[in-house]
């Protein structure tokens, strides 16, 4: 009997531990009520601040806009694999409140409505709307 539930309990989390892909990825970026910012540290500075009030629209065809107080900022994105690890990758103006967010991002996890992305000691986390 013990084996038996040791077995399920093994089955039950490969199950549950489902690696994410590319098109999830991006399928969860180009969600149709977008994302939000909920936290953003780059080089240890905490850049909450500068982004929390944007709504983010990730679009199939490699644009993200950007709107705060109805202003929108367009911006270029993309999805791939290097390295074996999942990355994000954005461009927005050099002198937007958004050039924090110009670099490759490496997918973390989904957990929650929540995707995180790390680089080093830099962390990038959306919730989705």
């Amino acid at each position: 009997m013990i084996k038996k539930i040791l077995f399920l309990v093994f089955a039950i989390s490969l199950v549950s531990c489902k690696k994410e892909n590319v098109e999830d990825v991006q399928s969860d970026l180009t969600s149709k009520n977008g994302l939000v910012i909920v936290k953003l540290i780059d080089d240890g500075e905490n850049y909450i601040k500068k982004v929390e009030e944007y709504h983010f629209t990730f679009s199939e065809n490699r644009t993200v806009t950007a709107v705060k107080n109805n202003i929108t900022t367009f911006g270029t994105y993309r999805v791939y694999k290097d390295d074996n690890k999942i990355e994000l990758e954005m461009q927005f103006d050099e002198n937007s409140d958004l050039e924090e967010l110009n670099e490759d991002w490496t997918f973390f996890s989904k957990e929650n409505g929540m995707l995180s992305f790390d680089e080093e000691d830099d962390f990038l986390v959306f919730k989705m709307k």
